[in-house]
């Protein structure tokens, strides 16, 4: 997906913190784990590919915040329903005990990749 777009695997995992909908520098950082000399890096880089844009904050004036552009909303959705449907098929002919392993053994792994996460910093 990120080759796809054009971009690295960070910059997409900020694009996935924003499929929900905007979000501050500082909350997009605190959920990537960033330095906010990172975000601003990275909010740069997708601004570059026409992934997001800044917009000022309807709460508050002086901020702003970080959404998916319309342009490319279409497209982010497009590839992500291919992906989607993609495992919905190979998951297609399963019986529930194996279905329900296999999300245990995903839930596992996702559990053991953000403890990894945790103990890195945003310079590896």
């Amino acid at each position: 997906m990120a080759a796809r777009l054009n971009i690295n695997r960070t910059d997409l995992r900020g694009l996935n913190a924003l499929e929900h909908g905007p979000l501050t520098p500082g909350e997009l950082g605190d959920r990537l784990g960033l330095t906010s000399g990172s975000v601003t890096a990275l909010i740069e880089r997708l601004i570059r590919e026409s992934l997001v844009e800044r917009v000022a904050s309807a709460d508050d004036g002086r901020s702003v915040k970080v959404s998916i552009t319309q342009d490319r909303y279409g497209e982010l959705s497009s590839l992500y329903g291919s992906c989607a449907k993609a495992i919905a098929q190979s998951f297609a002919g399963g019986t529930e005990p194996e279905l329900l392993a296999a999300a245990q053994a995903l839930q596992a792994f996702a559990s053991a990749i953000e403890a990894a996460t945790a103990t890195l910093d945003d310079t590896v």
